[in-house]
């Protein structure tokens, strides 16, 4: 990558960068598209895509219906209701 990419990075990010600090992020942006290059090198044909790289451990549940809190059982703590349902206040006119 070139030094007029790290300036014009810098500028966008609001960064002040000095010489020192420019060289060393030039070098680590340099490294980090050599590792996409040598990814975008790899031969995947044939591997089918991946989603999790492990198995998901917040897996959702099956959506079965179930005997909840009642109405009143929820309603029981909220600061106010009315007809039945939270009372809150207005927040757009």
């Amino acid at each position: 990558m070139d030094p007029g990419s790290i300036d014009a990075i810098a500028r966008l990010a609001r960064l002040d960068l000095d010489d020192d600090a420019k060289q060393r992020v030039q070098a680590e942006l340099d490294a980090i598209l050599e590792t996409f290059r040598t990814l975008a090198d790899v031969d995947v044909e044939g591997v089918p895509p991946l989603f999790h790289v492990g198995d998901p451990v917040g897996r959702p549940r099956e959506d079965e219906p179930f005997d909840g809190a009642s109405r009143d059982e929820i309603l029981r703590n909220a600061p106010a209701t009315r007809d039945g349902c939270y009372e809150v206040p207005r927040v757009l006119e």
